[in-house]
């Protein structure tokens, strides 16, 4: 990944183009025995092969190496789930971050439509207002039946 998030730094950080890109910390709160747990469970394996061997039960070694390599093995796999889950939540972040450029940008095109259209729609009541005035001299009357012909 190109761009991991950052929740370390919990100050807003100006990258973000029309909001701010707030880092937020959320606390991982484990206890000791949670931390030790791992480690007992692999201590206890090396006991059992080493026990196996010894005592020449290779079942007992045996069960002794499932028992070191399966919490290994799990936390590789909590690892790779915790990298999927931020890929998942960059990927949101982007999407929202394109719709929210993507909204500036319809908005900004929508207020110069509105611009224009309240200018064309100024100049055809002005035009609307002179021919109804009925104030026109005999050689305008012609060019400006001329004109409404053509509309």
């Amino acid at each position: 990944m190109a761009n991991q998030l950052d929740e370390m730094n919990p100050e807003i950080m100006s990258e973000g183009r029309d909001v701010n890109v707030i880092a937020k910390v959320i606390p991982v709160e484990t206890s000791g025995f949670e931390k030790m747990l791992p480690t007992i469970l692999m201590a206890v394996g090396v006991i059992g092969i080493v026990l196996g061997i010894v005592i020449d039960k290779y079942l007992v070694s045996i069960i002794g190496a499932i028992v070191l390599i399966y919490p290994w093995w799990r936390l590789k796999q909590i690892s790779s789930e915790f990298n999927m889950m931020e890929q998942r939540i960059q990927n949101a972040a982007s999407e929202i971050d394109n719709y929210m450029e993507q909204r500036v940008v319809i908005l900004s095109n929508a207020a110069k439509l509105v611009e224009k259209s309240i200018e064309v729609d100024k100049d055809i009541l002005v035009d609307i207002a002179k021919y109804r005035s009925g104030n026109f001299s005999e050689e305008s009357r012609s060019d400006v039946n001329a004109q409404l012909n053509k509309a």
